[in-house]
């Protein structure tokens, strides 16, 4: 069953660009898409990403989560793909007030034509 190969590989793993570290979630197992929103996270400390993605990684709409292994002046990057995006909303209005990190939510269909 999908549900016990995920929570097998639940920890952290180098992706295969080097540059993050990743899990991922009980909806990539049940071979649902995320949306084109995603939650975008930027704190100072890594651990508290780290705790974040964790409990987001923990719901059944979660398709995958990643947050970045080398800071950028100081900063570390996290992202979270869920399926839906009303969700993506509920999880950002969340974690928007968190003291100690910034989310926001990323438009891929927005941005893809800039890209």
């Amino acid at each position: 069953m999908w549900w016990d190969t995920w929570r097998a590989e639940r920890d952290f793993r180098l992706s295969g660009d080097g540059y993050f570290m990743e899990i991922r979630g009980p909806a990539w197992y049940a071979r649902k898409q995320p949306c084109n929103k995603k939650l975008c996270f930027v704190a100072r400390q890594q651990s508290v990403l780290v705790n974040v993605l964790r409990e987001l990684v923990e719901r059944p709409d979660c398709h995958y989560v990643k947050y970045s292994v080398h800071s950028r002046d100081g900063m570390y990057l996290g992202r979270c793909f869920l399926t839906d995006e009303h969700e993506v909303g509920l999880a950002w209005a969340k974690f928007k007030p968190h003291p100690q990190m910034f989310c926001s939510v990323q438009d891929d269909d927005f941005t893809a034509p800039f890209r």
